[in-house]
Formats: C-alpha cells, sequence, structure tokens
C-alpha cells in the first residue's frame, strides 16, 4: 500500500503529520474491509502503525466480536501528549483503547479513528 502525505499537515500538540497517518488509516481499512468481506479468514502481518489501525478499525467495524492479537516489540501506548518526537508510529493503541480516551484532548484530526478496543 502506497503512503501519501497530506498538504497542510502541521503538527499537533506533539504528532507529527496526524492529517497523514489518518488518511492513510482510512486507506488501509479501506482495503482491509474489502479483503474480509471477500474471504471468510484473514490474516493481517503488518510492520507499522497504519497497517494495524486501519486492519483493527475494518475487522472490528465488519465483526463485533472478532479477536485482535496484538504482538510488538513495545506496548506503543504513547498519546498526543506524551510523545516527545511527535512519530504517529508510537500512537496507534491509544487512538483504539477506549479506556485511554480520557488522557488525551479531542481531535478533529482523528474523527474518523473511533476506540474499538476495551476490557
Amino acid at each position: 500500500m502506497y503512503t501519501e502525505k497530506v498538504h497542510d499537515d502541521n503538527k499537533i500538540y506533539n504528532a507529527l503529520l496526524p492529517k497523514t497517518f489518518n488518511a492513510n488509516v482510512l486507506k488501509c481499512k479501506g482495503h482491509v474491509e474489502e479483503a474480509i468481506l471477500k474471504s471468510q479468514f484473514l490474516i493481517v502481518l503488518g510492520g507499522d502503525r497504519v497497517v494495524c489501525t486501519g486492519s483493527i478499525l475494518a475487522h472490528s467495524k465488519i465483526d463485533k466480536d472478532c479477536c485482535i492479537i496484538y504482538v510488538g516489540k513495545k506496548p506503543n501506548l504513547h498519546t498526543v501528549l506524551s510523545k516527545s518526537t511527535g512519530n504517529m508510529n508510537d500512537m496507534s493503541l491509544f487512538l483504539l483503547i477506549s479506556e485511554m480516551q480520557i488522557e488525551i484532548p479531542w481531535l478533529k484530526e482523528f474523527e474518523n479513528i473511533t476506540p474499538k478496543l476495551d476490557k
């Protein structure tokens, strides 16, 4: 999947390129939704957080009882307020975990990414 940079994508809090991240997450989500609807079983293996975020959003939209196994070398629970480098790659889980939403301000740039994971 080719990722594209969105023009006029300014840093918000500590998040670099938030509009670009969101646009590419939604692009990935669309590809995964299409693949799921064509198949009864899908395994997504990816290396970046756009793939993680997009595929989790797609799976949970189509199957509310889906099982997600997230394997990574670190938890990636940084938020737009806690990540000093601004790298969105370490912020995907905070966007997806319902309980994390009290830790961050509402951001229009991420309104299409709704939390899908909870306890």
